[in-house]
């Protein structure tokens, strides 16, 4: 029977086969490009800004159901309705949850979730992007307080911002932000803001899938980002079950200015979180959590000129499509069968 199998596929046959194959791999990957990629879901939203007088704190449970709605600052004159400035990508209908979670945090307080789709993504490529990807972007900025004259995070003030996601693996290209716009200082060659203190801290993974957590200072100048890294550590280099994770904490915080340190330093810090209520703390447990060190830079413009969450994708997905070297020996490997099989049929007189 082995005999006869062998001798039944001739080298019209392999080739055959090795052209739907290609032509296979052409569909697989087209359709997975094609296909919804993995959405995040950001829980809670919180902004203290501060000084030795006055403070003033601003927070989203997202749970209206209006992605665009729900911010409220707490000032020195009384509640204001908050607004969320211009971002990245539009949040499309059903996007926000129209009421609290089932889980603690929703019963406990009323929080809800935000989700950041990638569906709802949009071209956010730079010369940061890896070739030969392109990259998609969905955010969330806030951009001032409204009705006052109090700007957002300003060197006079110290600033406690903090956001809550619900805890997921991401995708090779995949990452999860929380950031301090720089403010622009001029207008660049190409139109758009130039900035120098941008910071953030950044869930992410790379191309080959490593999950790292990163602090980094990012800058514009006429179209062409620069990115500094301040501090990385590695999911995998964590003591951490990541079973048993369901939040993940994202924070950037810096003391209010004296006289005696006009310019304090920015901390990043991360917490991991399972859904379990801890009494003493009234909050989720933490699992673990560390802070990257101080940030001593000193910052050149006067205040960040927005706060925001954002959710980004690589197109297409790296996951999908094999690296260079992969796809050689993969045509290597098909070309290899297709000889053989053809010696094959000279060998048997073409049956």
């Amino acid at each position: 029977m082995e005999q006869e199998l062998r001798g039944g596929i001739g080298a019209g046959a392999v080739r055959g086969w090795v052209g739907r194959l290609a032509v296979l791999a052409v569909l697989l990957v087209g359709s997975a490009a094609a296909n919804a990629r993995g959405s995040h879901e950001l829980r809670y939203f919180g902004l203290d800004t501060f000084n030795a007088s006055s403070r003033t704190s601003s927070d989203d449970l997202f749970a209206n159901g209006t992605p665009t709605t729900g911010l409220v600052f707490q000032t020195p004159t009384g509640p204001v309705a908050g607004v969320y400035g211009p971002g990245v990508g539009v949040f499309s209908a059903g996007a926000e949850r129209p009421a609290a979670g089932a889980d603690w945090l929703g019963q406990q307080f009323g929080v809800g979730g935000l989700s950041f789709r990638y569906a709802d993504a949009v071209d956010n490529t730079t010369n940061l992007t890896p070739a030969p990807y392109q990259a998609r972007s969905l955010s969330l900025a806030t951009t001032s307080v409204p009705g006052t004259a109090l700007g957002l995070v300003d060197r006079q003030r110290g600033f406690n911002v903090l956001s809550l996601w619900s805890f997921s693996s991401l995708a090779a290209g995949e990452s999860l932000m929380l950031g301090l716009g720089g403010t622009s200082n001029s207008v660049g060659t190409d139109g758009g803001g130039n900035y120098r203190d941008r910071l953030q801290i950044r869930y992410t993974a790379n191309l080959a899938g490593t999950s790292f957590l990163n602090f980094e200072l990012q800058s514009r100048q006429d179209g062409v980002f620069t990115r500094n890294a301040l501090a990385s550590r590695t999911l995998a280099s964590l003591p951490l079950d990541l079973s048993q994770v369901d939040y993940l904490l994202l924070q950037l915080e810096r003391e209010a200015p004296t006289a005696g340190n006009p310019n304090p330093g920015v901390s990043a810090s991360v917490a991991f979180m399972d859904a379990d209520y801890d009494a003493v703390n009234d909050s989720p447990v933490v699992l673990y959590g560390f802070t990257f060190s101080v940030l001593g830079t000193t910052f050149v413009d006067n205040r960040f000129s927005a706060v925001f969450n954002a959710a980004n994708w690589l197109d297409p997905e790296p996951s999908l499509v094999p690296e260079p070297s992969t796809a050689a020996l993969w045509l290597a490997g098909l070309l290899w069968l297709g000889r053989r099989a053809g010696r094959a049929q000279a060998a048997s007189g073409g049956r």
